[in-house]
Formats: structure tokens, C-alpha cells, sequence
């Protein structure tokens, strides 16, 4: 018996409901600055995935709107050859209302809206990896800051301690 496998289009398929995706988002934006150098490897990760799911649920949200206006085209003429035959004077009001009361054009409406909402999560999530990038790099710079106000302040303690040992060496000679 053949395996029957899903086709992917070579990605990982999409999380199984919107709410765990938004948990993935909270904790992919999530800095812990305790552990900076974590942040920064796992970041380029994480970032392609938002990217790659982004373009993906965007071609997601245009092959079904595609779907949708071929399906209204389709049953716009189907509407139309109904009312002719029953008699009835068409009007665009009635035709579009019968249009919206049709259950493929309902059901491919609906797949619109949830391609859409999905593809919003998924641009949302890369504007919010951008802000994460952001972040790391201005956590990167001040602890790089922080990091040097250090150095030159044991290079400062320590021409100190190195002056005072001089001194000391100096007082003994000159006392002795």
C-alpha cells in the first residue's frame, strides 16, 4: 500500500491553531538579557521562520481570495440563469444578495478570513522579531558600554595601585 503523504511545499506545516502560534510569538520576542549570547545565536532562527511562515501565509490568503472572486464569478452567472428562467427581473441588488446566500461563495468567504487572520499573525510576528532585533542590539551596545566603563576602570584602580606602590617604594628610599 502506497504512503500517502501530504505535500508541504518543502515547510514544516503551519501550527494547528492560531493560539499556539501566538504562544510561539511570545516566546520567540521573549529577551531573556541574562543570557545575551543565546539570544543572539538563536535569533537568525527564529527570525527566517516568521519570515518563511509570513510568505507563505500570505500566498495562502491570495490563492483564496482568488478562490473566492472565481467562485463569485461562477455563481454569478449561475444566479443570473436562475432568475432569468424563473422570471424574474435582475436586478444587481438581488443578484449579489443571492451571490452572498450561496453556500460555496459563504464557504470560500470564510477560508478568506481565515487565510487573512493568519497572515496577520504571521506579519505581526515579523514586525515583532524586528523589535526583538532591535532590542538585542541596543542590549548588545550597552552591555558592550558597560563592559568597557569596567575595563577602564580597573586600568584606572590599577595605574593607581601601581602609583602608590611607587610612592611607597619612593618614601622608604628617600626616609631611609
Amino acid at each position: 500500500m502506497p504512503d500517502k503523504k501530504k505535500k508541504t511545499d518543502g515547510l514544516k506545516p503551519f501550527k494547528s491553531t492560531l493560539a499556539s502560534a501566538m504562544r510561539d510569538l511570545e516566546v520567540d520576542t521573549t529577551v531573556a538579557d541574562q543570557d545575551l549570547s543565546g539570544e543572539f545565536a538563536s535569533f537568525p532562527g527564529q527570525f527566517s521562520w516568521w519570515v518563511v511562515y509570513c510568505a507563505a501565509s500570505q500566498g495562502q490568503f491570495e490563492k483564496a481570495k482568488l478562490h473566492m472572486d472565481v467562485t463569485k464569478a461562477e455563481t454569478d452567472g449561475v444566479v443570473r440563469q436562475k432568475l432569468i428562467a424563473d422570471g424574474i427581473k435582475i436586478t444587481e441588488a438581488a443578484v449579489s444578495a443571492q451571490i452572498r446566500l450561496n453556500d460555496k461563495y459563504r464557504k470560500a468567504e470564510t477560508t478568506v478570513g481565515a487565510a487573512r487572520q493568519r497572515y496577520e499573525l504571521f506579519r505581526a510576528g515579523v514586525e515583532a522579531m524586528r523589535s526583538k532585533k532591535d532590542m538585542l542590539i541596543s542590549l548588545g551596545a550597552h552591555k558592550r558600554a558597560e563592559m568597557d566603563s569596567e575595563i577602564s576602570i580597573n586600568t584606572q584602580t590599577a595605574k593607581d595601585r601601581i602609583a602608590a606602590t611607587r610612592n611607597k617604594g619612593k618614601k622608604k628610599k628617600g626616609g631611609a
